[in-house]
């Protein structure tokens, strides 16, 4: 598996809060092993967290064994999470925010996704369809704004809106509205 393959993927099986991994400032030493499996990053400074306390995610098992993995291939044992891989495979000491985009954009192509969704993804990409997975799961509001850091329901609301739409009281009135006509 390639080492960008094994980077990005670990983002896509994580949690909402897990695309902050992204954030190209983490270090080996943040990351945490739980007994259950899984892991904690403590993402020391972000965009949702100026007070520089910091936040701290869960990872789940798989997003911890895909780092395993990444490590071993780029041969980390301290330093940043994430790193450049030149094109002769050789791993660099860290990784410019600029590229994530495009390293999600080669994925995709990779994966065979339409060139139009192509030109819509960007380094929010898993967060947003994250934050989309969990109002699809039916995660309560609360849950999904933890995950996302987000102090106000408003952008797990911009990122689910179509979902919330469907759900919404207009929604599930008019359900409520075909049953009665049909068993009346």
């Amino acid at each position: 598996m390639s080492s960008v393959c094994t980077i990005h993927k670990a983002t896509a099986y994580a949690n909402p809060g897990d695309s902050a991994i992204v954030r190209l400032a983490l270090e080996v030493s943040d990351l945490s092993e739980t007994e259950e499996g899984g892991a904690t990053l403590l993402v020391r400074q972000s965009k949702t967290g100026r007070t520089g306390s910091g936040a701290v995610l869960f990872l789940t098992a798989t997003t911890l064994q895909l780092l395993r993995e990444w490590f071993e291939w780029a041969r980390i044992q301290k330093g940043r999470l994430f790193r450049s891989v030149s094109s002769e495979g050789v791993p660099g000491e860290s990784l410019d925010g600029s590229q994530v985009p495009r390293i999600f954009k080669g994925m995709a192509r990779k994966a065979g996704f339409e060139e139009r969704n192509i030109e819509r993804i960007s380094s929010h990409s898993p967060r947003v369809g994250a934050t989309q997975d969990m109002i699809a799961s039916h995660q309560g509001l609360a849950a999904v704004m933890y995950a996302g850091r987000w102090k106000t329901a408003a952008m797990a609301m911009r990122y689910g809106e179509s979902l919330l739409a469907q759900r919404g009281g207009e929604a599930r009135f008019a359900q409520l509205n075909c049953k009665n006509r049909t068993s009346g």
